[in-house]
């Protein structure tokens, strides 16, 4: 946020105490279901493409949670019959934010497998998530994937995209049976495909399949080079992130997660 914008913002509470105190506590106090809204939609700025460039762990600057993250997940699913397609990094796609990622592949089933350890840059260096997913494209436009992310997912779901979530299960092999049933589930047939040539095209293509759901549904538009939000998707982002509603989504994770575990077998 510019001084400017935080010095006219303190004026306006400021102004709004003086006249009436109740509604300058009640402004003061409910800043940031209005204000968040506000700052999202001026500040916020997604580039089309993303910078995606190789990852070289031990030569590129990463904190250390973040290579071992990548490291292990790595580990993991190599003995399921995965092999590392590349490690990357994103940088550049939202304000102070880099993103590394290691990507695998199961070359017989065309199952993906992602881990991903997101931390802001600059002066602190800070946790943001870390993440493993898979994920699996069917004829017909269809997609399955399943993470054990436990981040709020702001942002309008992908038509045709099933996406499952078991917060914060670090058990690979197990996520991946739990992936493996949900296939079975989604896609009797087994028929699956890969819709980009290499590690870069997929992850450029997960990009733009995900910006372009939330301009279709109205929540981002195109200016320029950039994916900014409307109003009304600057208002659904930020109030998914706030009391109460972040609470009860993160319950109903939890909930979803544990009965469809049990659904499965597993």
């Amino acid at each position: 946020m510019s001084p400017v914008f935080l010095l006219l913002l303190v004026a306006i509470i400021a102004l709004l105490f003086w006249a009436n105190f109740w509604l300058g506590a009640a402004a003061a106090l409910t800043a940031p279901y209005w204000l968040g809204p506000v700052v999202l939609r001026l500040k916020t700025r997604y580039p089309l493409r993303p910078q995606i460039e190789p990852y070289r762990p031990g030569v590129d600057p990463a904190p250390e949670w973040a290579r071992l993250h990548l490291a292990t997940v790595a580990a993991a699913f190599t003995p399921l019959g995965f092999k590392v397609a590349g490690s990357f990094q994103i940088a550049k796609w939202a304000a102070h934010v880099r993103t590394v990622v290691v990507l695998l592949l199961q070359p017989e089933t065309r199952v993906l497998a992602l881990g991903m350890a997101v931390f802001t840059e600059g002066a602190v260096v800070a946790k943001q998530a870390s993440v493993i997913e898979i994920a699996t494209r069917f004829a017909g436009d269809l997609a399955l994937t399943t993470s054990n992310s436990d981040q709020i997912n702001v942002f309008a779901p992908i038509p045709g995209r099933t996406c499952e979530r078991f917060p914060a299960l670090r058990d690979v092999p197990r996520l991946f049976r739990l992936h493996r049933a949900l296939m079975a589930r989604l896609a009797p047939d087994g028929v699956t495909e890969l819709t980009a040539s290499g590690p870069v095209e997929l992850l450029l293509d997960g990009v733009t399949r995900e910006m372009s759901a939330q301009v279709a549904a109205g929540l981002m538009w195109i200016d320029g080079e950039h994916y900014r939000p409307t109003w009304r998707g600057a208002a659904v982002y930020a109030w998914k992130l706030l009391f109460p509603w972040k609470q009860l989504e993160r319950a109903r994770l939890r909930r979803r997660a544990a009965a469809l575990g049990a659904e499965l077998g597993e």
